[in-house]
């Protein structure tokens, strides 16, 4: 299946029956406006969303590289942005229009190539929105990029300077 993220960003998924049944369980909490981003946030982060390691720590679930990559988890804070939106903490017309920067300045920038950027988007390691046909950034994630030492590969940094 397919999900579209409020970035038009598509993340491809097919999950077992727990999985579907934590989607549904995220997706009843977003459309229930009694219930606030804290408390969805709570279910979201609790030991269970099968994304998270249950194990790691006792009565906690904990965020692991596997997370990271992982559609539920992906999907889940999609949710909880929607969430934002959906009660007026977040205006998505303002979000989106933070992010100026297209692929080829941001490659340019970073001295790298369009597909590497596109690549990372791609892998959900960069924060972008699909709009007017292309691919955006917002010029201060474009800034926190610089290429490590090893593998040549690009990796967030903490002081962009």
């Amino acid at each position: 299946m397919q999900y579209i993220t409020v970035n038009n960003q598509a993340i491809e998924y097919d999950f077992n029956a727990a999985e579907d049944a934590f989607l549904a369980k995220l997706e009843a909490l977003l459309v229930d406006d009694s219930v606030s981003p804290d408390q969805m946030g709570a279910v979201f982060y609790g030991v269970e969303n099968p994304a998270l390691d249950p194990h790691a720590l006792p009565g906690r679930a904990v965020i692991t590289k596997a997370s990271l990559r992982d559609p539920l988890f992906l999907i889940g804070i999609d949710c909880l942005s929607r969430k934002d939106i959906r009660l007026g903490r977040i205006d998505l017309a303002q979000a989106h229009a933070a992010y100026t920067v297209d692929v080829p300045t941001a490659a340019e920038q970073l001295g790298v190539s369009p597909q590497a950027v596109r690549a990372g988007i791609d892998s959900f390691k960069y924060d972008a929105l699909f709009a007017k046909g292309q691919w955006w950034m917002r010029p201060e994630a474009v800034a926190s990029l610089r290429l490590s030492r090893v593998g040549g590969r690009l990796k967030r940094v903490t002081d962009p300077s």
